[in-house]
């Protein structure tokens, strides 16, 4: 059994870890000179490799590491609790419109560049997110019994989330910029693990995955904002306090109640 469910979570580790290598080395190459290719290459690069990582979670099933087949994690039924454990992404999504009540000028953007960027996120929740369910396909068939199981569950995908974040360092990222990254996605990885845990649908998180990306873009990329306004760091730091503790709390909600909220529900 042990096998079954590590298996699965070393070939996503793999399967991030050869996306991440290819980057570095096409970026050294000059494959990503200029907005038009960069956004081009990674787009195409995020996708392959979200289809190789759909493949071995079919495999997982095969091998029956999964419990589900591929095409039931994208038709299995969204349970409409899913909408009170996503309270703190709203939250938090609403909180970035309200930057725009600061704004002090509006930039001229570019639509085309604007939608490249948008298909790179919706590229980054492909990729990203079929990663994550190959992640934990056997931790979920196998730990989900026990309470410490399923929180390990949670941990080890907001771990390797966040980590995988550090490498940004390499891409020319600050460390402390670098390390508070690793912090804030070892939290979503953990809260988006929580809410497959109790959906099994892969296409939700995709889409929750992308809509968060673009929407944190938006603010920055239609307006612009003053140096200094105590009111854009009360949002700031306060959204993301109470928003990210939100997710964590939510994350191990779940994974400590799921009998009682899931299967009795």
């Amino acid at each position: 059994m042990r096998k079954n469910i590590w298996i699965p979570t070393r070939q996503g580790i793999l399967v991030t870890a050869l996306f991440l290598a290819t980057e570095v080395i096409l970026q050294k190459l000059g494959a990503f000179n200029g907005p038009i290719r960069r956004y081009a290459v990674d787009i195409l690069l995020r996708f392959l490799f979200g289809l190789i990582a759909l493949f071995l979670i079919q495999r997982c099933y095969r091998k029956d590491r999964s419990e589900y087949k591929l095409g039931e994690y994208f038709t299995n039924e969204i349970p409409r609790t899913i909408w009170f454990y996503l309270i703190p992404f709203i939250a938090y999504l609403l909180v970035q419109f309200s930057f725009i009540l600061f704004a002090n000028k509006t930039n001229i953007v570019v639509a085309g560049m604007f939608a490249l960027d948008c298909l790179q996120q919706f590229g980054s929740g492909f990729f990203e997110e079929a990663c994550r369910v190959l992640i934990i396909c056997g931790l979920l068939k196998y730990c989900i019994n026990t309470k410490k199981g399923r929180i390990c569950t949670v941990l080890v995908a907001g771990a390797i989330f966040g980590l995988s974040h550090g490498l940004n360092f390499f891409f020319g990222q600050d460390i402390s910029s670098t390390q508070w990254q690793v912090g804030s996605c070892f939290i979503w990885g953990s809260f988006i693990a929580a809410i497959f845990m109790i959906s099994r649908n892969i296409a939700l998180l995709m889409i929750l995955h992308a809509v968060w990306d673009i929407v944190i873009r938006i603010p920055n990329t239609f307006f612009g904002f003053p140096e200094e306004c105590l009111g854009l760091t009360v949002l700031d730091v306060g959204g993301y306090a109470v928003s990210y503790t939100a997710m964590l709390a939510v994350a191990f909600f779940i994974a400590i109640n799921y009998d009682n909220y899931v299967l009795k529900g």
